[in-house]
């Protein structure tokens, strides 16, 4: 029973490394600042754990400032935990907004899934392979196209959810019989 327990326990601390693995090391404040420009609705968690929505108003070489609740307020790069866009959708029946489709694509990032259509009523779903100034590439299943901002009518990030439903119910079952095994192996000494 104590390699069973063993075995648990190794399962467990493989999942841990494994899952934190998955995420990307955090993107350096200052070129993410700068590359969403004056102007981006941005919501800041700051570093002590409160969050705050604001927009850019301003870039330095040390901090920006941004306008929040009314008032500037001013954010060492340091301070800040992460930064991300109130939403990370857009559409548009009418004419397209460039900026505003170039932020959510720079805030994907490459190799994040995109899914959205352009102008043309052509579907493009896949992975981000390039972020330009004018244009991005989406790999799909077949194909790498190249599409442009002023093109998209509407884009997402459709998050598959299935993994992270997965771990959940693997952790909230053996999290438990972990537990239970290792209570039991120490009355009965296994």
């Amino acid at each position: 029973m104590h390699r069973a327990m063993t075995r648990v326990g190794a399962l467990l601390l493989c999942m841990v490394i494994l899952g934190g693995s998955v995420f990307a090391e955090p993107p350096d404040m200052k070129v993410l600042v700068e590359a969403l420009g004056v102007g981006a609705d941005v919501v800041i968690a700051l570093q002590y754990g409160s969050e705050v929505r604001g927009r850019i108003t301003d870039i330095r070489p040390d901090m920006f400032e941004a306008q929040v609740e009314g008032s500037s307020r001013h954010f060492r790069y340091d301070q800040i935990r992460a930064l991300r866009l109130p939403s990370m959708r857009y559409s548009t029946s009418g004419t397209t907004d460039v900026v505003a489709v170039r932020r959510i694509v720079t805030m994907m990032g490459t190799g994040r899934r995109v899914k959205g259509n352009t102008r043309e009523k052509q579907e493009f779903d896949g992975t981000i392979e390039t972020v330009g100034s004018d244009s991005f590439a989406v790999r799909g299943k077949l194909d790498l196209r190249h599409v442009a901002y002023q093109d998209v009518v509407a884009l997402r990030n459709p998050i598959r959810k299935a993994p992270i439903i997965a771990v959940s119910v693997v952790a909230a079952v053996a999290v438990p019989l972990f537990i239970f095994m290792s209570m039991y192996c120490a009355n009965e000494g296994c």
